[in-house]
């Protein structure tokens, strides 16, 4: 049962956070007054107060954002200097970001603010400090050597692998370094010591060797068999004779120069076509990714077969032809890219085969389609407008103009520029309607006379134009029901009972109406609850418990055990998404026979927008390459296209916003010029500046400088105005916060200053 909070709890809870409670609580959805610590009335309710992380009114919190975190240029300047270090750098970006700098050793290195400030310096540095670290104490060594009967001659210790000059327990003075004393600790003068005897090994000897031992292990032995194996030869020895363990490897015929096992490369040879990835890297000896095995095979010439890079044989011209033919004597019609959605064929397979769609039905002898070119008056066009604009469904539209499907429609509708995004086709009328009965009509009506538009349609433009549903509002029919069975039946049951009613909907209801129950929880759903809530589903647990409602279960879950979902259950969740994102987007490709792009996506209203594609696979290219299509390079431009106030297309949301500011302030900008049109120099690379400001300056925003290749990129620009002398102001996203004052002072040193006066020169042309 959900937890019940006094208002002596409540008031007591602010207080422990530093406010002062005003209003007399009743639950914790209701507004209430309350005294900052800052003196300020502020306004919250009791579940957003308690679920805060800061506990204060919106102005502490403004106030605690606009307080800059970012270190000064000086500051990290400084402390480079104190410790014996100077820094090289003239600007200071972030504290993940290399900086160039000398050691106090004098060598130059990269480091980033995290890793100096924490101790860290040069490699040299850090071998040394190392060294240090292992170092013996001087007085341990001596102690030692007294132990075991030595004495320092000459010298002292310096470090392990330094030899000393030492007086023997048997009085012969000997040189031995530390190292060799602490390892063997007595005498090994010519008198105690008897010199091991040696086997010598010849290049015969180390390939029998290793032969026999291939024989015995039955595979091909490796450095680590050869240091387990006592009978045989050490690796030092065939290193030594042959200069390397692969370069034997090489010589007896077993590698090749590129570290490839012979037998693999013949594996790979026998597999490649037919098999997977997976198939053949188990089966080769040495382990191998994905790409260095197709990096192989495509130096070997090596191709995979049709069946297995498509899952499927191909399909002759002939019998291509055959299938046109058998359709048009079956349905006799001329077939359309949508009859392909539930074969195995696909649209693309005919245009590839033949060189278009055309040429594929003339040689199959069928009439070619021409619906798409029928003619059409402009006053049937715009009838055509006017049906779709009016929410007329598709089919219905065909038909009325003597189509037999909806393809003509979406082709002529798209040469008049109509919007064809989702929910776009509402009429005053309909409007009207929605705003009018949306709160308290029952679903069926709903339905009915806002036809064709689905529940969801529905539910998204109310939210677009802020209307909500009158939850209390109910049938007396409705009421009945709830009286009568509420508590008696299991939830899942009541909600049958009531189809159009959603589960948080009846529960308001209840509550509202006054009825109470007692879901008492036992022992042995609390146990099944512990051990499945936190990697189960959402519908698997309502499986579990079938006379709950999913709140009780979630509050439950995680108000009275304390329970949460465990990264697991998040990761398994976002792979079936991810799998169902993938699923839809193959069905669509294969209905239209070629990869779709990302505008037909979005417009497609049986599918998720491109926003989703992007959110879960890091872009919609990245989406088609999992689903394993081939995507189209010439649909993929730049990732972000944001239109500014003026047309202007930029590539990102933080250069329209730049845009947009020079705009609002009449400030004179060229967008996307080359370098070399400012110059007036051919032989300049063709590189690209973002604006270029009052005919004089150039403007560049960096907002990706915490990776390499962008700062390196960044770099250059900045150099190439250096060196032509060209004045630049480089933008970076720290100057686009509290109120631009980063961005407003590298302007004004220009010359610039922002403003709405009409001092400031007109947008160039």
């Amino acid at each position: 049962m959900a937890q019940i909070y006094t208002h002596e709890f409540v008031r007591d809870y602010f207080k422990k956070h530093g406010c002062e409670l005003i209003s007399e609580f009743k639950n914790v959805r209701q507004k209430l007054s309350y005294r900052c610590v800052c003196g300020e009335i502020g306004t919250t309710n009791f579940y957003s107060f308690r679920n805060s992380h800061h506990k204060k009114c919106n102005k502490c919190v403004r106030k605690k954002a606009k307080k800059p975190n970012k270190l000064d240029f000086e500051y990290v300047k400084k402390f480079f200097k104190e410790n014996n270090c100077e820094l090289l750098e003239s600007m200071y970006i972030n504290s993940s970001t290399k900086m160039a700098y000398i050691c106090s050793c004098g060598k130059k290195d990269y480091k980033t603010w995290n890793k100096f400030r924490a101790g860290q310096r040069c490699k040299d540095c850090a071998i040394n400090q190392s060294a240090e670290k292992q170092r013996a104490d001087s007085s341990y060594v001596e102690n030692f050597l007294k132990e075991h009967g030595f004495s320092i001659a000459d010298g002292k210790y310096v470090n392990t692998n330094s030899k000393m000059l030492l007086i023997c327990p048997c009085g012969k003075p000997t040189e031995r370094t530390w190292s060799s004393v602490k390892q063997s600790p007595k005498c090994n003068c010519s008198i105690h010591y008897t010199k091991p005897l040696k086997r010598k090994f010849t290049k015969e000897d180390l390939i029998n060797f290793y032969w026999k031992l291939k024989n015995d292990l039955g595979r091909y032995p490796s450095l680590e068999d050869l240091k387990k194996n006592p009978s045989c030869p050490s690796p030092s020895v065939y290193e030594r004779k042959f200069g390397g363990w692969i370069k034997f490897l090489e010589s007896i015929g077993v590698m090749t120069s590129d570290r490839w096992y012979v037998d693999d490369i013949e594996t790979l040879k026998r597999m490649y076509a037919d098999y997977s990835y997976e198939d053949i890297n188990d089966a080769l000896i040495k382990k191998r990714s994905k790409s260095t095995i197709q990096h192989k095979a495509n130096s070997l010439g090596l191709k995979k077969s049709y069946k297995a890079k498509f899952g499927k044989e191909k399909f002759s011209n002939d019998y291509l032809i055959t299938f046109l033919r058998n359709f048009y004597d079956k349905y006799n019609r001329t077939p359309v890219a949508k009859d392909f959605a539930e074969n195995d064929l696909n649209y693309d397979t005919f245009t590839k085969r033949f060189g278009s769609w055309n040429n594929a039905l003339k040689k199959a002898g069928l009439p070619i389609n021409r619906e798409r070119s029928k003619n059409l008056s402009n006053n049937e066009l715009l009838k055509m407008k006017e049906m779709y604009e009016a929410g007329v469904d598709m089919r219905d539209i065909a038909k009325h103009f003597n189509y037999t499907h909806t393809a003509p429609i979406y082709y002529h509708l798209n040469k008049m520029n109509v919007n064809l995004t989702r929910n776009n086709r509402w009429s005053e009328k309909q409007i009207h309607y929605l705003k009018a009965h949306y709160p308290n009509a029952e679903w069926k009506d709903l339905l009915k006379n806002l036809a064709p538009f689905s529940k969801e349609s529905i539910t998204t433009k109310a939210y677009k134009l802020g209307i909500k549903r009158n939850s209390n509002f109910y049938t007396e029919k409705e009421e009945k029901i709830l009286r009568k069975f509420y508590g008696k039946v299991s939830f899942h049951e009541l909600l049958k009972m009531l189809p159009n009613r959603t589960e948080s909907s009846v529960v308001s209801k209840v509550n509202h109406m006054g009825l109470k129950i007692r879901e008492f929880w036992s022992e042995e759903d609390i146990n099944m609850l512990k051990k499945h809530y936190q990697t189960s589903t959402d519908e698997e647990l309502l499986k579990m418990f079938k006379d709950r409602s999913w709140s009780s279960i979630q509050s439950m879950a995680t108000k009275n055990l304390n329970l949460k979902r465990t990264k697991e259950y998040y990761k398994n969740k976002k792979e079936k998404i991810r799998d169902h994102l993938i699923k839809e987007l193959k069905e669509y490709a294969h209905a239209l026979g070629r990869t779709p792009t990302s505008v037909e996506v979005q417009k497609n209203r049986n599918l998720q927008g491109i926003s989703t594609y992007i959110r879960y696979f890091d872009g919609y290219r990245n989406a088609c390459l999992k689903a394993g299509l081939d995507p189209n390079q010439s649909i993929f431009g730049r990732s972000i296209h944001c239109i500014s106030l003026n047309g202007d297309v930029c590539l990102s949301k933080k250069e329209k916003e730049i845009t947009d500011l020079f705009i609002e302030n009449n400030i004179a900008y060229v967008k996307e010029v080359l370098y070399k049109d400012i110059l007036g120099k051919n032989n300049i690379p063709n590189i690209k500046l973002d604006w270029f400001v009052n005919n004089r300056v150039i403007v560049e925003y960096f907002g990706m400088t915490d990776k390499d290749y962008y700062k390196k990129r960044a770099n250059y620009k900045i150099e190439f105005c250096k060196k032509y002398d060209i004045p630049l102001i480089p933008l970076y996203p720290d100057d686009l916060t509290n109120n631009y004052n980063g961005l407003k002072e590298k302007f004004k040193t220009h010359g610039i200053n922002f403003g709405n006066g009409d001092e400031q020169n007109e947008k160039i042309p």
